[in-house]
């Protein structure tokens, strides 16, 4: 004989399964399950028919769902404008898709800035609250690969929006050497957009002048040290 835990078990079960045939077939009207563990009056106070709705009720709720969970679940609309690179110390940019293949300098003087390119990326559009979206910007030069990634919060970014990445090249480059660079809008982990782009990049060469003090100064200090030398022996 089976155990009262066992019979309440399955009476709970049977009342689960007639809700669900309830939603189901919407026409059919159903009839809450008995319980054995109830005295028939109650039984019969209990016993209803559970309240019906109809097919247009159901496709309202389901369009209303679709169309609340449709504004969190379609794609993002960001667009990625033209990339330039700043140069002069960033008082002056070039656009990169405007010059295919131009050569490029340094963007920045300052100490251990001498082989850097910084690159500003502007975007626009809408993120989404349940969105993962990050920009990454690659670079590559002689061979090497860099990435930086940039993650976007959710919001409204107005047209005029950028974000700047600078990578620093190694040293030594002192002929135009080709470079690339990759701009790529990930949502999640799929790629939306992406632009390349292709130049040249070639190390800040000193100038005459900046040659010619330095040439001058290491023949000074080379004939001081000699008659340092000299005078030294003569005392001798």
């Amino acid at each position: 004989m089976r155990s009262n835990s066992c019979v309440k078990f399955q009476w709970q079960r049977r009342n689960i399964l007639l809700s669900f045939r309830a939603l189901l077939t919407i026409d059919t009207p159903i009839v809450a399950a008995e319980n054995p563990f109830v005295t028939s009056k109650s039984r019969l106070l209990r016993a209803r028919r559970l309240p019906q709705m109809s097919k247009a009720a159901v496709c309202n709720i389901v369009a209303l769902a679709c169309l609340f969970l449709g504004q969190y679940a379609k794609a993002d609309s960001l667009a990625l404008g033209h990339v330039s690179a700043l140069q002069s110390n960033g008082f002056t940019s070039v656009d990169l898709f405007a010059h295919p293949g131009v050569t490029l300098s340094p963007s920045s003087t300052a100490p251990g800035m001498k082989t850097s390119l910084t690159l500003r990326v502007p975007f626009s559009g809408t993120i989404g609250t349940l969105n993962t979206d990050a920009i990454v910007v690659t670079s590559t030069i002689l061979g090497a690969s860099s990435s930086q990634t940039l993650l976007l919060p959710a919001g409204t970014y107005p047209g005029g929006t950028s974000a700047v990445f600078t990578f620093i090249n190694p040293n030594g480059i002192f002929k135009p050497t080709p470079m690339s660079v990759t701009v790529a809008f990930y949502q999640g982990k799929q790629i939306v957009a992406s632009n390349n782009y292709s130049f040249k990049f070639v190390e800040a060469v000193p100038e005459p002048g900046t040659l010619l003090l330095l040439s001058t100064g290491l023949v000074g200090a080379f004939t001081r040290r000699r008659l340092r030398g000299k005078m030294g022996a003569g005392c001798a």
